[in-house]
């Protein structure tokens, strides 16, 4: 009696990353401990006032890597607070909101702390926080300009006639000239009030502070270090405000700030505070006193996670698949063009959704195309233009418009000495798929039998190294067509549809469904 198949692993999306507090960089999949350690020593020599800048571009992994560092930070005693500007921007008050991140990121005891001791410097906080209101009373007030004023005032600089405010305020010149110096004199007057209301809070953080690190025991860290996340994602507004809070408010003895951004999606949010005039880089480098960027890490490294994680390896296309058609040969084929075409961590997680659900339809042992699909995901993802191009011709344009793409995009071979070593063996691939479909595929495999049989026959010479490797990869070619053509590639064609029509019909498909469950 034949054994039952093994089940097929479970459709599931991607979880978030789960810290480990005890050990947060069980899972570093990224290799990207020793950065934090190198950080952490960074901010162990900080004694004043200091803003540092994580800059990575989005979807690199930088929400991951802060959550493991602040859990790594802990482990050194170090107080911390983790504010994600994006998940708040809901919020009017970027003040509040920061300060309620805040007090919720210092109330956190720390991991072995004595707990007797914990207790009473939360009492004492949560006395501090209790004045909280009176704090910012002046810094509310601040925000109150009478609407007169600013109507008035708007009016002035928006270079309306002198006739037409006359006409609304029922007043000649002389008593207009007397309202513009009492709003003078009223606008100096806020802004002292401002700036001493700014000197206050600062004062009052300052207690609260100086109540955190004095608690510190002998030789552990006197510096709180807050983590901002997501600021380049929230409204470019609320970017601004959190800015400038931390620039003019929380610039206190002992606070260290860890901003984790897009440097250039934040300036864009820069930009449409201010105006597309707005030198956004000049206006940044008032905030931030020193700039660092996250290492982007390995190109196969990223790949091999994810094809663990969806068990690309358990499903039943695979079962009997050859070294060409295979999951390591889709993420090594992957991960080396996901590299030279700039696929962020985000996006190579959504091109193995999409493939996830390409192989996850296929019948058991029908060929999955895995080269085919890689590289047509990477397409799809960094250049659309090309994929729709792709998408809307004919089976007689595949092999010129991918050419021009590897020509364009300057897409060369491996650095190891994988099958992928010569980016020849890519276009003699992109040739067959551009035109093998059912109707040709018995003459190919027919040709591609003999030149395996002349290859192994008795009386072939010996080439030389370079010869030799190069026909191996010629080889792997008529493997990968043979297996193809073994593994009931019939079913999944219709009419002349090639490998490249086909695995784009399946993308598609894919990716509809997906959206459509978002």
């Amino acid at each position: 009696m034949s054994q039952p198949a093994p089940p097929i692993p479970e459709l599931k999306k991607v979880e978030a990353h789960q810290v480990n507090d005890e050990d947060p960089w069980k899972d570093d999949v990224l290799g990207r401990k020793p950065v934090a350690e190198y950080l952490t020593n960074v901010v162990s020599t900080i004694s004043q006032p200091f803003v540092i800048s994580l800059h990575s571009p989005y979807g690199t992994g930088k929400t991951t890597f802060i959550k493991c560092w602040q859990a790594h930070l802990r482990g050194k005693k170090y107080r911390t607070v983790y504010f994600n500007a994006w998940d708040s921007d809901f919020s009017k008050d970027a003040l509040s909101a920061f300060m309620v991140a805040f007090k919720r990121g210092i109330e956190a005891p720390l991991p072995s702390a004595d707990a007797a001791t914990e207790s009473a410097l939360f009492d004492k906080i949560k006395k501090r926080f209790g004045k909280y209101g009176d704090a910012v009373k002046g810094l509310a007030k601040k925000q109150l300009v009478p609407i007169l004023a600013k109507g008035v005032i708007s009016k002035i600089l928006g270079g309306e006639t002198a006739s037409e405010l006359l006409k609304e305020i029922s007043a000649d010149k002389d008593v207009l000239a007397e309202m513009a110096g009492k709003f003078a004199q009223q606008a100096m007057e806020d802004q002292e009030a401002a700036e001493k209301s700014v000197e206050g809070f600062k004062k009052y953080l300052s207690e609260i502070v100086e109540e955190v690190v004095s608690a510190a025991g002998q030789g552990d860290p006197k510096t709180i270090v807050v983590l901002v996340d997501e600021l380049d994602r929230c409204r470019p507004n609320y970017a601004v405000e959190v800015l400038e809070a931390i620039k003019h408010l929380f610039s206190v003895k002992g606070l260290v700030f860890i901003l984790a951004v897009d440097d250039k999606q934040l300036r864009n949010s820069v930009r449409s505070v201010f105006g597309q005039s707005m030198k956004a880089k000049e206006y940044l480098r008032r905030f931030v006193d020193w700039n660092f960027e996250l290492p982007i890490p390995p190109p196969d490294r990223y790949p091999n996670i994810l094809l663990s994680k969806f068990r690309f390896t358990k499903l039943p296309c695979f079962d009997s698949a050859t070294e060409y058609d295979s999951p390591d040969t889709f993420s090594k084929l992957f991960g080396e063009l996901a590299q030279q075409c700039s696929l962020s961590l985000r996006t190579q997680d959504q091109c193995y959704g999409v493939a996830n659900l390409v192989l996850r339809s296929l019948d058991p042992n029908s060929s999955a195309l895995a080269p085919v699909l890689a590289t047509l995901l990477v397409i799809r993802f960094s250049n659309k233009n090309t994929y729709d191009a792709l998408r809307n011709s004919g089976a007689g344009s595949y092999h010129s418009l991918l050419s021009d793409w590897i020509a364009v995009k300057k897409i060369r071979g491996s650095s190891n000495d994988s099958w992928f070593g010569d980016i020849s063996l890519l276009r003699e691939l992109i040739k067959l798929w551009s035109l093998l479909s059912n109707r040709l595929l018995d003459d190919a495999g027919e040709f591609f039998n003999s030149v395996s049989r002349s290859y192994n026959s008795g009386g072939y010479r010996r080439p030389d190294p370079a010869t030799q490797l190069k026909e191996e990869r010629a080889r792997a070619l008529l493997l990968f067509v043979q297996s193809a053509r073994y593994n009931n590639l019939y079913r999944n064609f219709s009419g002349e549809k090639t490998f490249i029509g086909l695995t784009i019909a399946r993308i598609e498909g894919a990716t509809l469904y997906l959206s459509q469950t978002k």
